[in-house]
């Protein structure tokens, strides 16, 4: 983990003095070190500086507002944000202001979650008549 390399490069033979920076990274762990500048082999002096690079993990997204967007719209900007839309259909009279749109969506406009996160919308759609 980041601190304890913190630790380790903070104390004796080393006295590095380290900055910890956080980066994200899709491919390490959170709270792990991705990589340090100057980079792990080079030349440094004891006492030097060190920054450590520490994954905050992958980045989020927010999920964008799509209620009430016809459905093509709203596939559309899910997708554009890196989600899935995932469709429900509701039976909704031909005249309802709701035919052709999403009424809900399963989670909540400006929550952050992380890329290719699952999107369930509920879209009205004319029922058949008998």
């Amino acid at each position: 983990m980041a601190t304890a390399a913190q630790q380790l490069l903070q104390t004796s033979p080393y006295n590095f003095v380290v900055t910890l920076v956080n980066e994200a990274s899709t491919t390490i762990e959170q709270g792990r070190v991705v990589r340090t500048e100057p980079a792990i082999g080079a030349q440094s002096p004891a006492g030097s500086a060190i920054t450590v690079f520490v994954s905050s993990g992958g980045n989020k997204v927010a999920v964008p507002q799509v209620e009430g967007q016809t459905e093509a719209d709203a596939k559309t900007l899910l997708t554009n944000a890196g989600l899935i839309p995932e469709i429900k259909y509701q039976d909704v009279p031909a005249t309802d202001v709701n035919n052709g749109k999403v009424i809900t969506q399963g989670t909540d406009s400006g929550t952050l979650v992380e890329p290719g996160f699952v999107i369930r919308l509920t879209i009205g759609r004319a029922a058949a008549t008998p």
